[in-house]
């Protein structure tokens, strides 16, 4: 367990539209949870940042993390997807909580690791 690197809004290198996105899909959706769940709404919700290595997608997380103070971030690498029901578990105990899975692209059937618990774990 470690803090994540605080990344302020400047060091985000995205269009505006994009970050005004992000802002209203996942930070004030998270902070309008209590509203939703009065509601009877859903209080869950999954993005998926897409890009080659190297395009900001983890230093993005780190700027939404950065703006949801009192919240866990969990971040599961292809690794650990064996164990993805404990962080999810885990996750469930620290909320509010976002599970952060990187690398999903990784993370796909292949004849060799079919069985393996990664494998198992989906």
């Amino acid at each position: 367990v470690h803090r994540l690197p605080q990344v302020p809004r400047e060091a985000v290198i995205l269009p505006e539209r994009t970050l005004k996105l992000l802002a209203r899909n996942v930070i004030r959706f998270i902070e309008s949870r209590e509203a939703l769940r009065r509601l009877g709404q859903s209080t869950r919700k999954g993005i998926l940042l897409y890009g080659p290595p190297g395009t900001g997608k983890t230093h993005t997380i780190r700027y939404l993390a950065a703006n949801l103070p009192g919240h866990t971030t969990l971040i599961i690498t292809a690794g650990q997807m064996g164990l993805l029901s404990h962080y999810m578990t885990l996750a469930r105990l620290l909320q509010p909580a976002t599970v952060v899975i990187e690398d999903v692209d990784l993370i796909a059937r292949d004849r060799e690791t079919m069985g393996s618990p990664c494998e198992e774990s989906l």
